[in-house]
């Protein structure tokens, strides 16, 4: 737990001691890899431990930045894991010379009880009852039931059910961070139902290739270089090898590679991992002739778990590729 914290560890437990039963308060260190929970008294109510991740709208109010103008959020709802509806509260834990909160204070009301009571008033009365609630940005609800790291995994494995993959394909081996990065990115160009996760490692282009049971070739890998300190990728076919030659004509420099502890910093994926999906900024995308080879080929999907089936237009698009190159021997 970030240092900063520990008092209002503490604080966790006052607050739900002086607030009764039927109040859940729950501590989020956002300093951590994983923002998970640190500390939680009257958990029951949602059925989180300490080590749960943060909900949906806990990650969009991160997202929107809403810290910046706000120190805390009021009386939105949320759903716990059994269906019970609750007022809640997020308070943003802030630290001077940081501009992301280090954590998240949040207190979850049950007032299922309440909603009980008014439904069964309404009905005496012969008022209408409303329709259920409907996560809606304007009117949001937050489903404490399903940690984004649980959506995300049943979103995939949705996906990967109606295109017909066996129960093999995976969704756990992607971290939280990379499923969003990866995900939001394809999602955005349409192609998210293309991931495939694989229970074994697709590190390298056999091991990729055996995990998925296609030829070496069709693994799409994606090399990194540096071209005036600039970093650049290239997307070859899986046995394809670089002609240096080829590279300097194209180039007009020596080819580079990226040493393999600096990958992720230069690209923002891991040696394994590395695609041309949620890659930092400004890095320009090549496409190797070499794949052309193939109707269909899969590159990484953001970790060394993982793949994205695509047909050669399809890359080309979602890669948003600067142009064709041939920079591979024969």
């Amino acid at each position: 737990m970030y240092k900063s914290l520990e008092p209002y560890a503490k604080l966790v437990y006052f607050l739900s001691a002086a607030l009764g039963d039927n109040c859940e308060i729950a501590l989020h260190d956002l300093t951590s890899k994983d923002q998970e929970i640190v500390a939680i008294s009257n958990n029951p109510i949602s059925g989180r431990e300490v080590g749960a991740k943060l909900s949906n709208l806990s990650l969009h109010y991160l997202e929107e930045k809403q810290y910046l103008n706000h120190d805390y959020v009021m009386n939105y709802k949320t759903v716990g894991n059994d269906g019970k509806l609750m007022r809640a509260a997020t308070y943003f834990i802030k630290e001077e010379g940081r501009e992301m909160p280090v954590g998240m204070l949040c207190i979850n009301v049950n007032i299922s009880d309440l909603e009980y009571l008014t439904s069964t008033i309404k009905k005496i009365l012969g008022i209408k009852e409303e329709k259920d609630i409907e996560f809606k940005m304007d009117n949001p609800v937050e489903i404490l039931s399903s940690p984004l790291d649980e959506m995300i995994d049943m979103y995939i494995k949705e996906c990967l059910e109606k295109m017909g993959f066996p129960s093999y394909f995976l969704a756990e081996r992607l971290n939280v961070d990379e499923k969003i990065k990866v995900v939001k990115y394809l999602q955005e160009k349409g192609y998210e139902d293309h991931i495939i996760e694989l229970e074994d490692s697709s590190a390298t282009v056999q091991l990729a290739a055996e995990a998925l049971g296609v030829e070496p070739g069709m693994i799409a890998k994606t090399l990194s270089f540096l071209v005036s300190d600039t970093p650049i990728l290239i997307l070859a076919e899986g046995t394809a090898r670089v002609d240096n030659h080829k590279y300097k004509d194209t180039f007009r420099t020596k080819a580079k590679m990226i040493p393999f502890d600096d990958v992720e910093d230069f690209i923002g994926h891991a040696p394994g991992g590395v695609c041309p999906f949620g890659i930092k900024e400004g890095i320009p995308v090549y496409l190797d002739e070499s794949l052309k080879k193939f109707d269909t080929v899969y590159p990484a999907a953001g970790n060394d778990h993982s793949a994205v089936r695509l047909t050669i237009a399809e890359l080309e698009a979602v890669a948003d590729a600067e142009k064709w190159v041939d920079v591979c021997k024969e």
